[in-house]
C-alpha cells in the first residue's frame, strides 16, 4: 500500500515534494475531520473525497448553492449548501430561517446532518453522525436549534423531526447506511454475510467500481470561480513479491483519491491485496517501484 500527494495545475497532477497524507493504522484526526485508518485487507471500490470548502461563484455572497461531482459514466452526486438557520417558533408553529448569505462552508461531517441532543437531562447523540448539527429528539427543544448546512436536494429537511441520513464529499462516518450498504443479515439479525465496501470510507454515491489512468474528475461550486478539474496520472506502481527464492510482480490498483481544491493538490492510495501463509523460516521481501 502506498499514498502519493500530488500538486494539481489545470487538472494535471505531478507527485507533490510535500508528501503530507500519511498512511494511518487506524482512525485519525485530519485537518478536515475523523478519517478511517487504511490498514484493511481490500476495499469494495475506489472512494473519492473532496476536502475544504463549498464557495460561491466569484466570492459573491449567497444563501444556498450546490456542490457536485462527477466522473463521465461512472457517477454524478450533489449536494446543496445553505448558510447558517435555526428553528424559530411563530404563531403558526416552527419554520425554518432564512439562511445567511456566505462566501464559502466547510465541508465537514460537523455542517452535516446530526450532533447531540438533550434528552432527560443526558446528551444523546445521533448514531449516524455525532459531529454534526440539526438533531432534536424533542419539540420543545427545536427553536433555536441550528440546521445543518450540508443537505440531500432530494431529501430537504422541512419538519423538525426529519432525520436525514448525512450527506458529503469527506470520509463518511460509520454508520447504519455504510453497515447496510455492505452487509447482509438473515432473519434473526445474524450476520450471514459482508463485502469489501465494508471498508470503504467515502459516502456510497463517491464509491466507483474503479478508476483507472487517464479517467477525469470534475468537482463544481469549491473554487469561486469554475469547475476544478483532476486528471489520474498515468502512474504505475508495481510491487515484487518474493517468497524463498521465487519473485512474482503484481500491479498495484488505485482504491481512494483525495482532492484538496483549496490547495490544489490530492492524493491517490494504491494498494495491492493479497493472502500469504507464514512458512517459518522462508525468505520474505517485499519491494515497491514505479515506472
Amino acid at each position: 500500500m502506498v499514498r502519493v500527494a500530488f500538486d494539481i495545475a489545470d487538472g494535471i497532477a505531478t507527485p507533490s515534494d510535500k508528501q503530507d497524507w500519511p498512511l494511518q493504522a487506524g482512525p485519525w484526526e485530519s485537518p478536515y475531520g475523523m478519517m478511517d485508518g487504511d490498514f484493511i485487507f481490500k476495499r469494495g471500490g475506489v472512494d473519492l473525497f473532496v476536502f475544504g470548502s463549498a464557495r460561491t461563484p466569484n466570492n459573491i455572497p449567497a444563501k444556498k448553492m450546490d456542490v457536485r461531482v462527477w466522473m463521465q459514466g461512472k457517477m454524478d452526486y450533489k449536494i446543496t449548501i445553505f448558510g447558517d438557520r435555526i428553528w424559530e417558533s411563530g404563531f403558526s408553529g416552527l419554520r425554518i430561517s432564512d439562511p445567511k448569505p456566505f462566501t464559502e462552508m466547510p465541508l465537514t461531517l460537523a455542517n452535516a446532518y446530526g450532533g447531540v441532543t438533550d434528552w432527560d437531562q443526558l446528551k444523546f447523540p445521533y448514531a449516524n453522525n455525532k459531529y454534526g448539527k440539526g438533531f432534536i429528539w424533542r419539540k420543545e427543544n427545536a427553536a433555536g436549534t441550528a440546521l445543518p448546512n450540508i443537505e440531500d436536494p432530494k431529501n430537504l429537511i422541512n419538519k423538525w423531526n426529519n432525520r436525514p441520513n448525512p450527506v458529503g464529499v469527506c470520509n463518511a462516518p460509520m454508520n447504519e447506511r455504510r453497515i447496510r450498504k455492505a452487509a447482509e443479515f438473515d432473519e434473526e439479525g445474524n450476520l450471514i454475510k459482508l463485502d469489501h465496501l465494508f471498508y470503504n470510507s467515502a459516502f456510497p454515491e463517491l464509491i466507483v467500481d474503479q478508476v483507472s489512468e487517464g479517467d477525469e474528475i470534475f468537482v463544481d461550486g469549491v473554487t469561486g470561480s469554475g469547475i476544478f478539474k483532476f486528471k489520474v496520472p498515468d502512474k504505475k506502481l508495481f510491487v515484487d513479491l518474493t517468497f524463498s527464492d521465487k519473485t512474482d510482480r503484481r500491479s498495484l490498483t488505485i482504491d481512494q483519491i483525495g482532492l484538496e481544491p483549496d490547495k490544489k493538490r490530492g492524493f491517490i492510495t494504491y494498494r495491492y491485496s493479497f493472502n500469504y501463509y507464514i512458512n517459518p523460516m522462508t525468505k520474505r521481501i517485499i519491494n515497491i517501484l514505479n515506472d
